[in-house]
């Protein structure tokens, strides 16, 4: 690097949620995932800018007016042990150029937001993670891993333990955050009625399987019948999720082997305003409405 030249020198800066921001960010995350054509910039001003718990949270690495990495969150509300309405990120795009991957640039990025999120109000992170990136959290960022998503595939409706199970993680959502969340650009949520258990749909890569969003009791009463159009048949579906108070068994279903998945579903957790506070796996609620896979 020549440093006698100042548009050379490495800067980490806070991200640039300005439409030409949002274009540097689309640039980029193209070149890193070039199969990946729901990353426009209509998609990246919904998920960074529109979200009503609050914009995007994160850092830019820049080489002059190149941006060569990302690192970005979006805020959530969650219950999280005995704080019922605890504000936190989900981490969502985390990507370096393929041209300019310096020894621990990732971990800059990822370290700046750990010590400047507390400065703006947030209390942990959270997301969920290929095999690669919850290695590298878990081992050189003090991250814990809460076990894995499971993919069940088939029919029948899941059933329910109890009426107050107490989780020590769940996301919240209001009715404001829900219709944000079901305007994602490019897909088309409808809504299936069923006699005790209604859910959302949306197509998946697989014609004849449909991704199903599980409607947490708490949010069944919201008036999706205004939002959304009725889905139609739907012979198949995945549910994608890690609820403790769900009893799958005697549901014709099954979970799809981790070697079949194109990621392993791992759930990240790292409380940064209390670093000694742990999360028991057996109590965390984690539904495919909680983060952005469809």
């Amino acid at each position: 690097m020549n440093v006698e030249n100042p548009s050379d020198e490495l800067r980490i800066e806070p991200l640039d949620l300005s439409p030409a921001g949002i274009r540097k960010v689309r640039q980029l995350l193209n070149v890193v995932w070039p199969a990946q054509t729901y990353l426009t910039e209509e998609y990246l001003d919904w998920e960074y800018n529109q979200n009503p718990t609050g914009a995007a949270f994160g850092f830019n690495a820049w080489l002059g007016d190149e941006l060569i990495g990302h690192y970005a969150s979006q805020p959530i509300r969650a219950k999280v042990l005995d704080n019922p309405n605890r504000l936190g990120l989900l981490l969502i795009n985390t990507a370096i150029h393929p041209k300019h991957r310096r020894p621990r640039l990732f971990f800059r990025l990822a370290t700046k937001a750990f010590a400047e999120g507390p400065k703006a109000g947030f209390g942990y992170y959270t997301g969920i993670s290929n095999q690669q990136a919850s290695s590298l959290y878990t081992k050189y960022l003090g991250g814990t891993q809460l076990g894995q998503l499971d993919a069940n595939i088939g029919f029948g409706e899941p059933r329910y333990i109890s009426d107050d199970f107490d989780y020590d993680f769940k996301r919240l959502w209001n009715e404001d955050e829900l219709r944000w969340r079901l305007n994602r650009p490019g897909n088309p949520y409808r809504l299936r009625h069923s006699k005790n258990n209604p859910t959302l749909l949306t197509p998946t890569a697989y014609p004849v399987i449909k991704a199903e969003f599980e409607l947490p009791r708490e949010y069944r009463s919201m008036p999706f019948d205004h939002w959304l159009k009725p889905a139609g048949f739907s012979p198949l579906r995945i549910w994608i999720g890690k609820d403790p108070n769900i009893d799958w068994r005697h549901v014709p279903r099954f979970n799809l082997p981790v070697r079949y998945r194109p990621s392993p579903l791992n759930i990240l957790y790292k409380d940064i305003e209390n670093p000694e506070q742990a999360l028991n796996p057996e109590r965390v609620r984690f539904h495919l409405l909680d983060f952005d896979a469809y």
